[in-house]
């Protein structure tokens, strides 16, 4: 069981840990994309807005360590808190990672939001992780022209999944709304992860079946979510993808195609 915060971190609990095996890559990615009517330059202060939630949810500063002898996974805390870092894409580096995307039937923001998603290899490999563990959170800026830009998040969903980014998305666009004032203080954090879900169910009561369906619900958001929001708003965009949802070797391949049973695909 995990144990509470400490001066190094704390040790992940159960549905944490979850998400770091979730897939075959070895972790759940969840990715935020907005497209913006302002330039790239425009966007420096994205920096000053990141600090402040960080310190409102201190787990996005923290780093995923990872300690092979022991197969656990721990927040850790960093010796020290530089500013987050952000990576900017000018026009030309936007236009040449996505191929030309003026010429594609793919919107440019699902493209990047895409791109973002396979992007999860440096939590794919726990035993790669350097000293101190790796960040929870990357941020991106893609400039699409002069007047547009695309800023992106790409979260460690043990942090932060589907119905948890709905959250920051809130938090985030009153952030930039008052971005002027620089007198912003964070919201006050009143001990938010600082112990594990499964910590915070009351003694005693942890084999009470309405909180083991209570904490799946908290677990399995995305999926819960996935399978209740199906409406799709804009029938008019391309329904199309660059992801890969099924990768099917060569040789499974051939047996499928060679295959003389009739299946009946619903």
């Amino acid at each position: 069981m995990a144990t509470a915060d400490d001066e190094n971190g704390r040790i992940l609990g159960g549905t944490e840990k979850a998400w770091c095996r979730a897939v075959t890559s070895g972790t759940g990615n969840t990715v935020l994309g907005l497209k913006l009517s302002r330039s790239s330059s425009e966007t420096s202060r994205l920096t000053k807005i990141l600090s402040v939630l960080e310190r409102s949810h201190p787990l996005l500063g923290r780093k995923l360590d990872y300690d092979p002898a022991g197969k656990t996974f721990r927040f850790a805390k960093p010796a020290a808190n530089p500013p987050p870092e952000i990576a900017f894409h000018d026009g030309e580096k936007t236009r040449t990672l996505l191929n030309n995307p003026e010429k594609s039937e793919i919107p440019p923001l699902q493209q990047i939001v895409e791109r973002e998603m396979r992007a999860g290899e440096i939590w794919s490999d726990p035993d790669s992780f350097p000293r101190g563990g790796v960040p929870l959170i990357f941020a991106a800026v893609y400039a699409l022209s002069p007047s547009e830009s695309v800023v992106v998040f790409r979260f460690h969903t043990s942090v932060c999944d589907r119905t948890t980014a709905v959250s920051f998305l809130s938090e985030l666009l009153e952030l930039v709304s008052t971005a002027e004032d620089s007198g912003r203080k964070p919201l006050k954090n009143s001990g938010e992860g600082e112990a594990a879900l499964e910590s915070l169910i009351p003694s005693g009561l942890t084999g009470k079946g309405i909180w083991t369906r209570g904490k799946d619900m908290l677990g399995y958001s995305l999926s819960a979510l996935r399978m209740t929001n199906l409406e799709f708003v804009n029938l008019k965009m391309p329904r199309k993808s660059n992801l890969i949802r099924l990768h099917v070797n060569q040789r499974l391949t051939s047996d499928i195609l060679h295959v003389r049973t009739p299946y009946l695909f619903i």
